[in-house]
C-alpha cells in the first residue's frame, strides 16, 4: 500500500517539469488537490513531508495568475504548527479546538475529516455533540411558504446529525431563521431565482445569552420554472447555513470539553 507521501511526491512529480519548474500554471484546483494529499500526510504524521511538498509549490509559482492558489497554500501552511500541537498525544482541548479552526476557511468537507479524525481518539467530543438539542424559530419568510422552509430546515439539520425539539420543549440552543427569495427573473425560457437564508446561532440560557453565530447564505438557481427555482435556491442556502450551525456546534462543544492531556490521540 503505497503511503500519503508518496501520493503527494507523485502529485508534485505531475507539476514540476524535469527542470524543477512547474510544468503549467499553478492554478486553485490543483492548489485544493495538493491540500487534500497534504491533509492526508499530515493525518499520517507526516507533517514535514507534507510541508516540504507544499512549500516547493510554492516557491515554484511566481507568475501573477498563479498568487491566489499561492495565498491558498499558504494559508494551509499556515495552520499546521496549530495542527502539529492539537493532534499531538499531549493535546489539550483548547489545543484541538485550535487545530479544528486552522481549517475553518477550507470547507466543511475537510472540517469533517478532521472532526472524524479527533473523535477517533476523543469519542466524548461526538457524543457531546449529539447530546445538543436545537429550538427552530421561524421569524420570516418572503416568497416562500413558511411550513416549507421549518420543514427543509429541520430535515437538513437532522441529515448532518443535529437534533432539534418541538416548541415549548427544553433545548440548548434556538435557531432563529429567515428567508427570502422573492428576487426572479426570467433568462430565456428558464427562470433565475436568488435566495437568501439568515439565521441566529444563541445558547438558551441565559435568556438574554449572546449568539454564538449570525450567518447569511445566498444562493442563485437557474431552472425551468420559477418554483422549481425557488425551491432548489431555498434548499441550497439552508444547506449552507446547517454546515456553518455544525461547524459553531463542533466548536462549542471542544470550548467545553474537558479531559486529561494524557489520553491517546491516537496520532502516530
Amino acid at each position: 500500500m503505497f503511503s500519503r507521501f508518496f501520493l503527494l511526491g507523485l502529485f508534485f512529480a505531475v507539476q514540476l517539469g524535469p527542470a524543477g519548474a512547474l510544468a503549467r500554471p499553478l492554478d486553485l484546483k490543483q492548489a485544493e488537490g495538493a491540500i487534500d494529499l497534504a491533509l492526508q500526510a499530515e493525518f499520517a504524521g507526516d507533517y514535514q513531508g507534507a510541508q516540504k511538498a507544499l512549500q516547493a509549490l510554492i516557491e515554484q509559482a511566481k507568475a501573477p495568475e498563479e498568487s491566489s492558489a499561492k495565498k491558498r497554500l499558504e494559508k494551509f501552511l499556515g495552520g499546521q504548527k496549530s495542527r502539529i500541537l492539537g493532534f499531538s498525544r499531549t493535546a489539550k482541548a483548547a489545543q484541538i479546538q485550535e487545530a479544528f479552526g486552522s481549517l475553518e476557511d477550507f470547507g466543511s468537507r475537510r472540517l469533517e475529516l478532521v472532526w472524524n479524525r479527533i473523535c477517533t481518539f476523543r469519542p466524548q467530543l461526538a457524543q457531546m455533540l449529539k447530546e445538543q438539542t436545537l429550538l427552530v424559530r421561524v421569524r420570516f419568510t418572503k416568497a416562500f411558504p413558511e411550513d416549507d422552509f421549518r420543514k427543509s430546515l429541520t430535515e437538513e439539520l437532522h441529515r448532518r446529525g443535529l437534533q432539534t425539539v418541538a416548541t415549548g420543549a427544553q433545548a440548548h440552543f434556538r435557531l432563529q431563521a429567515e428567508v427570502r427569495a422573492d428576487q426572479a427573473s426570467k433568462k430565456g425560457r428558464r427562470s433565475l431565482v436568488e435566495a437568501e437564508v439568515s439565521a441566529v446561532l444563541r445558547p438558551q440560557k441565559p435568556e438574554k445569552a449572546a449568539p454564538l453565530a449570525r450567518m447569511i447564505r445566498r444562493r442563485r438557481e437557474l431552472r425551468q420554472t420559477e418554483v422549481q427555482a425557488r425551491s432548489f435556491a431555498v434548499r441550497r442556502a439552508v444547506a449552507d447555513v446547517v454546515r456553518e450551525v455544525r461547524y459553531r456546534l463542533q466548536n462549542w462543544v471542544l470550548s467545553q470539553a474537558h479531559f486529561d492531556s494524557g489520553a491517546d490521540s491516537g496520532s502516530k
